[in-house]
């Protein structure tokens, strides 16, 4: 199939399948193309997208926010205010140190990163 995108990290699966459809008097049919549909994981707490979620995280963050590092290749905003912001690394930090809340909770469909400056 065309147009896949392209996978995040390595955890990357595409499934496809083909439709039978049936009538009640026993006729069927075979659907004309395939469908398909990827799903890939979801980084949200990994901004350096190395698939796990550390301190590393945390310090990428701060270089992103605060001496132009690289944007975040995951979900950045763990603490799901809309913003990504130094309460996301402190976030990270609390949960990689302290048994706090995991990243994302309530999980949330990814969203375009924004940094408050």
């Amino acid at each position: 199939m065309e147009d896949l995108p392209e996978p995040y990290g390595k955890e990357f699966y595409a499934w496809f399948w083909k439709v039978l459809a049936a009538d009640g008097h026993g006729g069927s049919t075979w659907s004309s193309g395939v469908f398909g549909f990827s799903v890939q994981w979801y980084g949200c707490g990994d901004p350096n997208g190395d698939e796990r979620v550390s301190v590393s995280d945390a310090i990428y963050l701060v270089d992103y926010l605060y001496r132009g590092g690289l944007d975040p290749k995951g979900d950045a905003d763990v603490n799901v205010d809309g913003t990504v912001t130094t309460a996301d690394a402190i976030y990270i930090v609390t949960y990689v140190y302290r048994n706090g809340p995991p990243p994302c909770e309530p999980a949330v469909p990814s969203r375009k990163h924004r940094a408050r400056k």
